[in-house]
């Protein structure tokens, strides 16, 4: 048996790392190159924090897992809910250890709200609404916590960064924030001797979507002139996570602990977005209304009246932060009186249309959505049209997409049918789908002039490095995606690993080439219903995830 200690970094690429490893900024990241086994981790597709970290958690896809983005559609509605934990519909890999008596100490990993009671502790991540005993298991710990590490918060908003004004702050709120995550470890772990221990860091992630543009002379956003401590503050994060890692690295060196260090994904440059329901909408497979109402909705659209093109104004005048208060919750609905948006779709003639992020394509099925028009006799050739058109597409004489996927060539799992009908990779990732709002701009492709500047690539980075593990060669990369590492895990803490994982053990990169068990686990049968968040948890939520640019 060999514990494991995981250090999770939201985003973190080898597009970075590797570069500034080898100049010597990054001696701890250096020496898990030197030392350890793995290298690139591809991410799911899309790559998304939510879908990401579920199958790293679950050691599943998101076709068993269920979980394709921060949202769902309501039953019964063409409404998006904020989904949680509730509604990953297969086991954790730390609920089944706890059924083997293995214990767990889990901090800040995504979609861990609300948080399971397990062999151990668990703080809970993003979805979070507030940082209270619901965020904590066993709850009765938060109070101790709260007066033992006093400047923990849950989440580094780089929505703070998308004006001049707030940059230094958010700066700041990054580091603060990561200090505050290694205390509340340090603090937790001398409560007992855990088998599993995990810590996860938004920062990495934060950082790229807010301060992408400062580093990048390449970027449109690119300001010549700010300070230099601004321009080099994705680095210097870095250089600041590198220093807790050494403390990482010795703790596990000193137990004789195995460590992972990972990302969901990757990230890098943001040069725009791509509206896909515009493109839909072009295209003839997405219909608007001919009521009064909706063509002067319409008209106003064509005039430039969106939700862009009023936040790109707040922005301007220092009032970024108003943003908040029209576009989710309680402003929903001035959204939706002011702006075009699903309200003002004829459903009835309506064939296709997007939500979620990067690239989510789902059609309007009979049976399926409240006003469907796709027969099931239809479904596949209709989609298949609808593929065609996406690989055809052209943006300044180059292909938009690098890939279009059928959610079962990708996955198995009986969480398909919830998943989107086509999913696509924009070329390059560098122009991401928008979640944001139905027709947030009446542009299909929209440069960014300010706001968020990173964003996600396919390629996380999975290094392991310590006990168990043998040494490669940081030219060898190990054949490993997010659902292996799970299995992996188990496996190295000496469990069988249950058969309803989807993920194969990395023996290539073990010392120990033990035969692996495998044992039937079926998990708790999940809820009923998932959690309600309240009108004022669900726009907090919807506030941090826009403030990535999501939803």
């Amino acid at each position: 048996m060999t514990k494991i200690l995981v250090v999770g970094l939201d985003g973190a690429t080898l597009d970075l790392i590797g570069p500034w490893a080898e100049s010597g900024v990054l001696p701890n990241f250096a020496r898990l190159l030197k030392e350890g086994s793995g290298g690139v981790l591809p991410s799911t597709v899309p790559p998304m924090t939510p879908p990401a970290w579920t199958t790293f958690s679950t050691g599943t896809t998101p076709g068993r897992h269920g979980i394709f983005d921060w949202t769902r559609r309501k039953p019964n509605s063409y409404e998006l809910t904020p989904l949680s934990a509730t509604n990953v519909e297969a086991p954790t890999m730390w609920k089944y250890l706890s059924s083997r008596g293995l214990s767990s100490l889990v901090i800040n990993v995504p979609m861990t709200y609300p948080p399971d009671q397990i062999n151990g502790i668990m703080v809970a991540g993003m979805p979070a609404p507030h940082w209270d005993s619901s965020v904590v298991s066993p709850p009765e710990l938060f109070h101790e916590l709260k007066t033992s590490v006093p400047t923990y918060e849950l989440y580094p908003d780089p929505g703070e960064a998308y004006s001049r004004q707030g940059v230094e702050s958010f700066i700041q709120r990054l580091s603060r924030v990561a200090s505050a995550r290694v205390e509340m470890w340090r603090e937790l772990r001398i409560k007992r001797d855990f088998d599993f221990e995990m810590v996860m860091f938004n920062g990495t992630d934060t950082a790229h979507h807010a301060l992408w543009h400062l580093m990048d002379p390449d970027h449109p956003q690119y300001d010549p002139n700010a300070p230099e401590h601004h321009r080099n503050a994705i680095q210097n994060y870095y250089i600041e996570i590198d220093g807790y890692l050494g403390e990482f690295l010795d703790v596990a060196a000193a137990e004789k602990r195995a460590v992972l260090v990972m990302s969901d994904h990757g990230g890098g440059p943001l040069k725009g977005l791509i509206h896909v329901n515009n493109w839909l909408l072009q295209q003839g497979l997405l219909r608007l209304k001919g009521s009064i109402p909706s063509r002067f909705r319409y008209l106003l659209y064509r005039l430039g009246f969106t939700p862009m093109a009023i936040y790109d104004l707040l922005v301007r005048v220092g009032l970024g932060k108003l943003k908040k208060a029209v576009v989710r919750g309680r402003g929903r609905s001035l959204l939706t009186s002011l702006f075009l948006s699903f309200n003002d779709v004829d459903w009835d003639s309506t064939i296709a249309y997007s939500t979620g992020n990067v690239g989510q394509i789902f059609l309007n099925v009979k049976g399926r959505e409240p006003k469907g028009t796709v027969d099931a006799a239809d479904y596949e050739r209709i989609r298949d049209q609808v593929r065609s058109k996406l690989e055809q597409w052209r943006h300044d004489g180059s292909p938009v997409v690098e890939g279009v996927f059928y959610p079962e060539e990708i996955w198995t799992g009986e969480n398909l049918p919830s998943a989107p009908d086509l999913l696509f990779l924009p070329r390059g990732l560098e122009y991401f789908g928008f979640g944001e709002f139905e027709f947030g701009s009446n542009k299909v492709f929209e440069s960014l002039r300010r706001g968020i500047s990173g964003t996600h690539r396919m390629e996380g980075i999975g290094l392991w490095w310590g006990s168990g593990i043998s040494v490669s060669s940081s030219n060898t990369l190990i054949d490993q995606r997010l659902h292996d590492l799970a299995p992996t895990i188990i496996h190295l803490l000496g469990a069988p690993v249950p058969t309803y994982m989807q993920g194969r053990v990395l023996l290539e990169m073990l010392v120990e080439q033990r035969e692996i068990e495998t044992v039937e686990f079926e998990g708790e049968e999940p809820p009923d219903a998932a959690i309600a968040f309240t009108e004022e948890e669900e726009a907090l939520i919807e506030e941090r995830l826009r403030g990535l640019g999501y939803v």
